[in-house]
């Protein structure tokens, strides 16, 4: 709970647990962590091989099924 709204931590238990992401369902909002970044060349030195890419790949889809409302990304360049 923060601020009295239930948030869950996600992908915690997934082939790539570095690759979370805050989840609170009341505002449908995810909190991307390292997965989402807007504006910006994503930063792919820590998957250099083909099986940390496709971890990445499913993190994102699985943010894509909860069908959020708000994705606020980690990593982005104001405009």
């Amino acid at each position: 709970m923060v601020d009295g709204e239930k948030i869950k931590i996600q992908g915690s238990k997934c082939a790539a647990p570095d690759r979370t992401f805050v989840w609170i369902p009341k505002l449908k909002a995810v909190v991307g962590g390292v997965l989402v970044s807007d504006n910006i060349h994503v930063w792919t030195a820590d998957t250099q091989s083909k099986a940390p890419r496709q971890h990445w790949q499913q993190a994102l889809e699985s943010i894509k099924q909860l069908k959020p409302k708000v994705v606020i990304p980690c990593h982005y360049l104001e405009p």
